[in-house]
């Protein structure tokens, strides 16, 4: 087997490190992901470097960052990956050392959010309250959150979901937002919510968002038994 090429101490075959440079005593890995490619996705950071070595430090050193891409200074650290495109001059590592093993989840598989945000998606209801299966049907499936509790979970490798549970109450539903359930949700990325509540009625529908990241952190919830009003939270469920 053919020895890789060493530049700058760095091995630029299959793998790149850095290690113990100056006062950083961080020792990262990234493997070789594609010459000639660029990585598509969430762009999490666009900076010019003085190396290879320096865009492998900036990604090891941010936990959120998944892999990176490198030409010529340019670097770009990937907070979500959805493939590999052409683009001459280009050279993209995934990272291996510390293990990155962040895997998108439903309506967020296509890194639909900016790399300053998280996504998280939601779950279906079947059958929806009184006629709303069409509205529903018509959302795109996820939020686009910058909620510190959802990028702690990011930094531990875990992706979340806002799953539905049927006549409960969101504690502490505080924010009054939505006339509809698709203005909930985009309500919902907007101000960062932790849960929401969405209250049917045969005729109208409305929204509320909680900073109360129930039930995650242990709050509590009451049953809704009115039947006229039928009551459907989600609280996020992380993995």
């Amino acid at each position: 087997m053919a020895c890789p090429w060493v530049v700058g101490g760095l091995f630029l075959a299959l793998y790149l490190t850095h290690a113990t440079v100056l006062c950083d005593q961080s020792t990262f890995e990234a493997r070789n992901a594609g010459r000639d490619q660029r990585y598509s996705g969430s762009i999490l950071l666009s900076t010019s470097v003085f190396s290879r070595s320096a865009c492998l430090s900036l990604c090891g050193n941010n936990p959120r960052c998944d892999g990176f891409s490198y030409a010529g200074g340019s670097c770009q650290l990937m907070s979500c990956v959805t493939g590999l495109v052409a683009a001459a001059g280009w050279i993209s590592y995934e990272m291996t050392f510390p293990l990155r093993h962040y895997t998108p989840q439903g309506a967020c598989v296509t890194c639909p959010c900016s790399g300053a945000k998280e996504c998280v998606s939601y779950s279906t209801l079947a059958p929806m309250p009184y006629t709303y299966q069409a509205a529903y049907a018509a959302l795109p499936g996820y939020i686009c959150t910058a909620a510190q509790p959802f990028i702690d979970q990011r930094k531990q490798n875990k992706s979340c979901k806002f799953v539905s549970h049927w006549n409960v109450e969101v504690t502490d539903a505080c924010i009054s937002v939505a006339s509809s359930l698709s203005e909930t949700f985009t309500a919902c990325s907007a101000y960062d919510c932790l849960s929401l509540l969405a209250v049917f009625g045969s005729n109208d529908v409305y929204g509320y968002l909680s900073p109360t990241l129930a039930p995650l952190v242990g709050s509590a919830t009451t049953p809704s038994q009115n039947s006229t009003w039928i009551k459907v939270s989600w609280f996020p469920e992380c993995a």
